[in-house]
């Protein structure tokens, strides 16, 4: 009886440890599957990434070497043959396939929407798209950002130039705006006037305009014609950065266009080649300013305080 029972005893012990190392061997398995799967899964992306990157250099190089093949209307080009010939689902190479679903959808926007801008950094704003032509009428804009509201606070400086036919490049005026917890305010000089000062977009646009183009905004007027905007950030940092948004007039409660397209938009997705549920997506965005940007030399003007044209 008592051998019976020492033998029952090993093989339960047995079973236990073999059971045991079961246990361990499909966790070690599990590991090294799931660790395949990690590395494959990253081995794609970065592939994908690659190729995305790849299509927006080589539509950003056609861009520049000619902006007009690029219009208005929004297009998709493929990464297939068809198209940019970066990747393919039948490439021979693997590091050159592709889901066939794979493009970059090209679009253009006569807005400025949450570009971050550096201390000290300009951008321009085209009202007219041809050097020495100026619209119409009069140039209106709305200004949007998200300011740094503790302690000296941000200010944006807006300056319009036009072009003359006899005194070439004028300057028609300059607008700051002051950002802080009291005192917020714009004040102009020239012939540019505030239509709106600072004011909260959630109280006075969309919901949807508020959360897409900045927390507070202001509107500047002209009432001759404007070539050019540029706006400078002196914020209240050397190394900040602050969201700026530019579009037209507002027009009921959301911002209109502006008169030209400001930046064109690239917008690159790579879907890897296989079953929809293996396949991984990669997206990329690069903006492309349609404009060259003058340079700063014009940013800066002393204003004599007469009613003569504004001169530099």
């Amino acid at each position: 009886m008592l051998k019976r029972k020492l033998k029952g005893s090993t093989l339960v012990v047995v079973l236990v440890v073999m059971g045991i190392a079961a246990l361990v061997l499909v966790y070690i398995l599990s590991k090294i599957h799931v660790q395949i799967q990690q590395y494959t899964l990253e081995k794609t992306t970065t592939q994908a990434e690659q190729q995305a990157k790849s299509a927006l250099d080589k539509l950003t190089k056609q861009f520049i070497n000619n902006p007009s093949a690029f219009g208005p209307t929004p297009t998709e080009v493929p990464l297939g043959d068809s198209g940019l010939q970066i990747c393919k689902p039948d490439a021979t190479k693997p590091e050159e396939r592709c889901s066939s679903s794979s493009k970059v959808y090209v679009r253009r926007y006569k807005k400025i929407i949450r570009y971050s801008l550096n201390n000290d950094e300009t951008i321009e704003i085209t009202m007219a798209e041809a050097p020495g032509s100026v619209p119409a009428s009069s140039s209106t804009v709305s200004v949007f950002t998200d300011p740094y509201e503790n302690g000296i606070g941000d200010v944006l400086v807006l300056m319009a130039y036009r072009y003359d036919g006899t005194n070439g490049l004028k300057v028609v005026g300059e607008c700051v705006a002051k950002f802080r917890n009291t005192a917020e305010n714009v004040s102009c000089l020239g012939d540019l006037a505030v239509v709106t000062g600072i004011s909260d977009t959630a109280t006075n646009v969309s919901a949807d305009a508020a959360k897409t183009y900045g927390s507070k905004y202001f509107v500047v007027r002209s009432n001759s014609a404007v070539s050019f905007y540029r706006l400078k950030a002196l914020l209240h940092a050397a190394d900040a950065e602050i969201p700026v948004s530019v579009a037209g007039p507002i027009s009921g409660s959301n911002p209109a266009d502006l008169p030209e397209g400001q930046v064109q938009v690239f917008t690159a997705v790579v879907y890897t080649e296989g079953e929809n549920v293996k396949q991984t997506y990669t997206e990329l965005t690069r903006m492309v300013w349609i404009h060259p940007q003058m340079p700063e030399v014009f940013d800066w003007v002393l204003f004599n305080g007469s009613n003569s044209p504004i001169e530099k």
